[in-house]
């Protein structure tokens, strides 16, 4: 696989991703995983639901696109 990963922005709705909004992954060999970070920023207070990711596979042409990956609760001190 060669995997590009992309953010669709308004399905994100409070959580946002701090830094580019596309990354290559590079090619990936089959059952071998790639290690990767994301820094979120939430823009208020509350539950959020981790929504948005785009996966893209440009040796198959795919496009799979990640819903509902996690629930985070943001409080403030």
């Amino acid at each position: 696989m060669k995997i590009q990963l992309n953010l669709n922005e308004p399905a994100m709705g409070d959580i946002k991703i701090c830094g580019v909004s596309s990354f290559n992954l590079d090619t990936i060999p089959p059952q071998e995983s790639v290690d990767f970070s994301l820094d979120l920023f939430p823009r208020s207070c509350g539950v959020h639901v981790l929504s948005g990711l785009i996966i893209m596979d440009f040796v198959s042409n795919r496009e799979i696109i990640l819903r509902d990956m996690g629930e985070f609760l943001v409080e403030y001190d």
